[in-house]
């Protein structure tokens, strides 16, 4: 028998195997969970606020009605290609972890609709586009989120809790990264008896490849009566969202990682102290002091890289759970695998190995096997 073999010191001791290789895996489980959901959570955000910004930018009156002059204006700056009528609504849609985002419902004129759709790369996949002012088509995702079908109502005069206000026919579903539904602008001119010739809003779009030359200016401008929306903006404030909550999820993650590998650094030393006189036979043998360390490391990191590889592996197979029986259904699906989840994962096994590897070197280095052999102590 190969007296240094690691399998046969894992195959010999599966107790003690198991009870690091069982903390490792579950670890590592619990910090990729977690960032799973968190920043599944982040993306929802992004999509629906940030992501249809980097195909147009978006005005808005202080008071009632846009000054037709603001429009001429715009419409003459650099990289712009045209503004167009545009109201601007919104309806709440809730991730899986209790966090709310707010998804753009942009009521154009019902010819422009599919033009819009076609710039943000959104496709109906069920239904049709919407024929009549009480009609809307909705996001995948948030009907997904609402529970709600073709066929079914929306709006305020439908439900209290509704943002949007209204009350609209869903006659379709679209779906892409961008999270925006549409309805027509008339719905809103004819309900609420408004002026064809008033402006309530604009997108503004932009030229052939002239987003950012486009944003520079309009971040450029100092409006007054007036409000500028554009892809810097939304970046900002999404910035802002997410480092306060990465901020947070970094604490929790140091704390577990310094709890689970300070726990498993300990119980490692306490196995190895126990085998002291094992490894002082073999430096007896003749095996020198640094194969007999090597040997003792190469023990810790292959329990820590199985205990890795096992809780990446489970955590693939929790995500793709979660995601059947609870946030596809909700419309916030999460995405399982990203490299940012393995190398914070990654951080549970390395602090154990070096939690252990510290104390068992510094051991191994005072060994004395003539003292073992005789059945002194140390």
């Amino acid at each position: 028998m190969w007296p240094l073999s690691i399998y046969n010191y894992y195959n010999n001791n599966r107790k003690r195997f198991l009870s690091i290789f069982i903390s490792v895996t579950l670890s590592v489980i619990l910090l990729y969970t977690l960032q799973m959901v968190i920043f599944s959570s982040f993306r929802t955000g992004y999509n629906t606020a940030v992501e249809p910004k980097k195909y147009y930018s978006t005005v808005a009156p202080k008071g009632e009605v846009l000054n037709q002059y603001i429009i001429d204006h715009i419409s003459i700056l650099d990289g712009v290609d045209m503004v167009i009528p545009c109201i601007y609504d919104y309806t709440t849609i809730h991730t899986g972890i209790g966090s709310n985002y707010s998804a753009s419902i942009l009521s154009l004129k019902m010819d422009t609709i599919p033009d819009i759709m076609k710039l943000l790369n959104l496709k109906i996949v069920d239904g049709r586009l919407p024929e009549k002012n009480s009609e809307i088509i909705l996001h995948k995702q948030v009907a997904a989120n609402k529970k709600l079908k073709i066929g079914d109502l929306i709006g305020r005069e439908v439900s209290e809790s509704e943002t949007l206000p209204g009350n609209y026919t869903i006659v379709g579903i679209i779906d892409g990264t961008s999270i925006v539904s549409f309805a027509p602008i008339e719905y809103y001119y004819d309900t609420y008896q408004l002026n064809y010739d008033y402006i309530y809003g604009g997108l503004i779009l932009p030229k052939e490849g002239s987003l950012k030359e486009m944003n520079q200016v309009l971040d450029s401008m100092t409006p007054v009566d007036y409000s500028i929306d554009t892809l810097t903006v939304e970046k900002a404030s999404d910035q802002i969202y997410t480092t306060r909550v990465g901020i947070f999820m970094t604490i929790i993650d140091i704390f577990i990682i310094l709890i689970v590998s300070s726990c498993i650094g300990f119980l490692s030393y306490i196995y190895f102290s126990q085998r002291r006189s094992e490894f002082g036979l073999l430096c007896a043998l003749g095996f020198s002091r640094q194969k007999v360390i090597n040997r003792a490391f190469a023990e810790i990191n292959g329990i820590n890289l199985i205990g890795y590889l096992c809780g990446i592996g489970i955590s693939f197979l929790l995500g793709m759970f979660m995601n059947y029986s609870y946030f596809n259904v909700i419309g916030d699906p999460l995405q399982i695998i990203n490299i940012k989840y393995l190398l914070g994962a990654a951080c549970s096994p390395i602090l154990v190995t070096l939690f252990s590897l510290i104390p068992i070197w510094r051991m191994l280095k005072k060994l004395d096997p003539i003292t073992i052999i005789d059945g002194t102590t140390m």
